[in-house]
C-alpha cells in the first residue's frame, strides 16, 4: 500500500488494481470478444508472428475501433492511420491491413534508399542497378521524390 500523509488518504483512491502482462497473455480468456482480440493480435504482432495473425484473421474483419485500440498498443502509428481511414463503424481485414502496411513499409525503404543515392550523385540507371529494382520503379521514385520537394 502507499503511505501518504494523513491530510491526503482521503484525496487517493486506494483500490485493488489488476495488472497484466500482453507479451505472456496467450492463457488468458476474455468473455468479451473484442478485448480476447485486442490482446492476441497485439501479442502476435510484438512477437512478430504475422504469419499466425494470417492464418487466424484471413477470414475475419475487425472494426476500425479495435484495429486503432490495437495500432496504439503496438505503437503502430500506420495501423492507426489505416484503420482510421475505412469508413467509421467499417470493418476491414488484418490479414489484408498487414500487406499493405508491409508493402507501405516497403515502398518507404525503397525511397530512403533511392533519395540516399541521389544525394551521392548516381544516375538512375545506376540506382536501379544497384538495388536490382526495375527502372520505372526508380524513375516513378524520383518523381515522388521532386514532387515533395
Amino acid at each position: 500500500m502507499l503511505e501518504l500523509p494523513d491530510y491526503l488518504e482521503n484525496l487517493v483512491p486506494d483500490y485493488k488494481m489488476n495488472l497484466l502482462q500482453l507479451r505472456n497473455s496467450e492463457n488468458l480468456k476474455f468473455k468479451n470478444k473484442d478485448v480476447q482480440t485486442i490482446f492476441d493480435v497485439s501479442r502476435l504482432i510484438y512477437g512478430k508472428n504475422y504469419g499466425k495473425i494470417t492464418s487466424i484473421y484471413k477470414d475475419q474483419n475487425l472494426t476500425n475501433e479495435l484495429g486503432i485500440v490495437i495500432g496504439a498498443i503496438t505503437g503502430s502509428q500506420e495501423l492507426i492511420n489505416y484503420a482510421a481511414s475505412e469508413k467509421e463503424g467499417g470493418q476491414f481485414n488484418m490479414c489484408t491491413a498487414l500487406d499493405e502496411l508491409i508493402e507501405s513499409g516497403k515502398e518507404k525503404l525503397l525511397t530512403e534508399m533511392v533519395e540516399k543515392k541521389l544525394a551521392k550523385n548516381k544516375t538512375p540507371d545506376t540506382i536501379a542497378d544497384e538495388l536490382e529494382t526495375d527502372i520505372s520503379i526508380i524513375n516513378n521514385i524520383i518523381e515522388k521524390i521532386e514532387k515533395s520537394a
